[in-house]
């Protein structure tokens, strides 16, 4: 285990651009625009779900709006906001992941840095392992703590200006709500990690592979396959398979089918939009884990042991 951790520490260095750095800036520029915004009225930032316009031309002004709502209602709209806030990162991860598997087992070949490596007591299996741990384990995590940061800082400074303001700066603290929001996250990516790894296995295993160039051998055999699907058969079930695992289109169908139920939300009406504020307040944690079952995650998963393994094997013998 300790030697698992050093490695996972020395990925953590080579790549802190990606897991680090890049998290980051972009956590760091929404709050800035949280800041600007907040700074010359809240209408830019926050819908205004009842109509009113002058109402909410200060945070205290929307503060004391949140005030009036039921609590339901408060933490279901607290949460969609801080959401809306971590967003953006969250969405440049499979970017991240990508250039870390497509380029860690190429990079070392290609200066050469493997071979001290191979005389240090640490296996090729360990070391491919601990690149996949760092892509699919470690990134995201990383990006689920700094986005975690970014809302607490946002909320202080809805505190501070509305505070200021004199406005009801407890009604953003939804401690509860926030806090099962915060324990939902992990499982979503963990599961959205398992739906997603046949796809970055297949990354890694091109890394491993390819003499140059790995970002054609990762990207053009599957455009390859869905054009000659679709020229040929006239579908295009490769693409839809690869766009499932990508996105753990499961998972997220199966969080929302019950908030979309429970709401019987259309797009439009107050009445409608309450309840589906009260129904993002209260997840169900238990249909995180519902696509548990699913063959096609099983399929994926061995699909993704065969690449990780052809990932070790050509470590190991492509010199």
């Amino acid at each position: 285990m300790s030697k698992f951790l050093a490695l996972a520490k020395r990925e953590l260095i080579e790549h802190r651009t990606g897991i680090v750095y890049a998290p980051a800036i972009i956590t760091g520029l929404m709050l800035v625009v949280a800041v600007a915004s907040l700074s010359i009225g809240a209408g830019i930032m926050v819908p205004d779900w009842h109509g009113s316009e002058n109402e909410y031309a200060s945070i205290a002004g929307l503060l004391n709006r949140l005030a009036a709502e039921a609590p339901l209602m408060r933490g279901g709209l607290v949460v969609t906001f801080l959401s809306m806030m971590s967003a953006p990162a969250l969405l440049i991860l499979p970017f991240v992941i990508f250039f870390i598997l497509l380029g860690s087992l190429y990079e070392e070949r290609r200066d050469r840095s493997f071979l001290f490596w191979k005389s240090m007591p640490v296996s090729d299996t360990q070391e491919v392992l601990a690149k996949v741990a760092a892509g699919m384990v470690l990134a995201p995590l990383v990006f689920l703590v700094v986005s975690m940061a970014m809302q607490v800082l946002t909320l202080l400074v809805i505190s501070v200006i509305g505070g200021v303001q004199g406005g009801p700066v407890w009604t953003v603290w939804q401690i509860d709500v926030i806090l099962i929001n915060w324990l939902q996250s992990p499982l979503v990516l963990m599961m959205w990690a398992l739906w997603s790894l046949p796809v970055f296995a297949w990354v890694l295993f091109c890394g491993a592979y390819a003499p140059r160039a790995p970002f054609m051998y990762a990207v053009l055999p599957p455009v390859v396959v869905a054009v000659a699907e679709g020229l040929f058969l006239r579908s295009n079930y490769f693409i839809t398979w690869i766009g499932t695992h990508l996105s753990a289109a499961p998972v997220i169908r199966s969080i929302g089918e019950p908030i979309a139920d429970g709401a019987r939300y259309d797009g439009g009406g107050e009445a409608d939009l309450e309840i589906f504020m009260q129904e993002m307040s209260k997840p169900d944690l238990g249909a995180v884990f519902s696509t548990l079952g699913s063959v096609d995650l099983w399929i994926g998963l061995a699909i993704a042991a065969g690449l990780i393994y052809g990932a070790i094997w050509f470590r190991r013998y492509n010199l």
